[in-house]
């Protein structure tokens, strides 16, 4: 008789909870939660696999680097475009789903996805960054749901398509000789905006938050000297480059430039000449090399120019060029230090301040990461 009593006592905790156990608007029981967690199937990619945002043009060239090995793209043609992630999942009929992308297991600020079938593609991702993603479907009142998945884009420079823009990229994302890493979605560099149409516009102001178009080309060179054709705050500096910047006469030009990123209220920024080439290629390695970019991610970042469109032209005469300016503006004031410390001297000289430096610095640059000792 205890022994059914016993029985019963279980069976009506059980039950009873069951029936109290919250179910409020957001939420669910852990029964129902584990129930759905796993209704849809994620198929690709592969939890834990890396993915590829860059084409494999860029790629080969970019893990087989080499001096001078751009200079062989003789056609002219964006090589420099880049390729979406493709998240693939078993759908169902008549389901509309929710895809949740985010850098953090909690999703908080997670980028959202609507779609009808089984797959999406995304673009402009961060590189060498770990991702989060899972898939919620209805139909009517029916909610399925998938577990959390990752994957992680491939450590290559970050480019983006921008319709109407050719080599259009991140400046961000590469690691410094002090283990800490340039931060990536500040700064981008690109060839001129000229031609910029209105989907275009959108990736700039709406997608990547872009607030500032610093353009280094000549009082009518194009639109130069006039406005934006992204429509967002524009700056004009006359730029110049590589040993040209040493002339007393042009170390103005390079010092109205520089001084945009040392205001924080300025990022994201995009800055650009004609080609982004020559005079944005020469800013380019003057910020990434004070922040302390190795030098082979220096010339390969400068190099890649000549993968994108028109930007073949007298390549191996420029990089030649781009060698003797790096030698330069290595030894300015003391050859036995790092290159990051004679930009830095060479920035103080023509009228940046030590705090307009250190503002750079904490803008751009990402917390150095502790390394133990083996």
């Amino acid at each position: 008789m205890k022994k059914h009593i016993k029985i019963i006592a279980i069976i009506t905790v059980f039950i009873t909870t069951l029936v109290l156990t919250p179910f409020t608007p957001g939420s669910q029981s852990i029964y129902a939660a584990q129930k759905n967690s796993a209704a849809i199937k994620l198929l690709s990619p592969i939890k834990g696999k890396t993915v590829n945002i860059t084409n494999k043009k860029v790629r080969k060239w970019w893990k087989n680097y080499k001096k001078y090995s751009a200079a062989s793209n003789k056609k002219i043609k964006e090589l420099t475009n880049p390729v979406p992630v493709t998240l693939k999942w078993k759908a169902e009929k008549g389901f509309s789903y929710k895809v949740y992308v985010s850098t953090t297991r909690s999703f908080d600020k997670a980028k959202v996805y609507k779609t009808k079938k089984g797959s999406v593609k995304i673009r402009r991702l961060l590189r060498n960054q770990k991702y989060y993603w899972k898939v919620q479907g209805t139909k009517g009142k029916k909610t399925k749901r998938s577990r959390i998945s990752t994957f992680k884009t491939n450590n290559i420079v970050r480019i983006i398509r921008v319709s109407g823009v050719s080599n259009f990229r991140d400046l961000g994302g590469y690691e410094t000789y002090d283990n800490s890493h340039v931060k990536q979605g500040l700064l981008y560099r690109c060839a001129t905006l000229d031609k910029i149409n209105s989907s275009g516009r959108k990736t700039i102001k709406k997608t990547l938050r872009i607030k500032t178009d610093l353009d280094l080309r000549r009082p009518g060179e194009g639109t130069a000297g006039t406005k934006s054709p992204a429509r967002i705050d524009y700056v004009n500096c006359q730029g110049t480059n590589y040993v040209s910047i040493f002339r007393d006469d042009r170390k103005e030009c390079v010092y109205k430039s520089l001084k945009v990123f040392t205001d924080p209220d300025n990022y994201p920024i995009v800055f650009h000449c004609t080609y982004g080439r020559d005079r944005t290629g020469t800013l380019a390695f003057l910020i990434n090399g004070l922040l302390g970019v190795k030098k082979k991610d220096l010339y390969r970042d400068y190099e890649l120019t000549y993968l994108s469109n028109k930007g073949s032209t007298s390549a191996k005469k420029r990089i030649k060029r781009f060698d003797i300016f790096y030698k330069k503006m290595a030894s300015y004031k003391d050859a036995a230090m790092p290159l990051s410390y004679n930009i830095e001297a060479y920035m103080l000289d023509i009228g940046i301040t030590e705090q307009e430096i250190d503002q750079i610095k904490t803008i751009m640059l990402e917390p150095a990461q502790i390394v133990s000792e083996p």
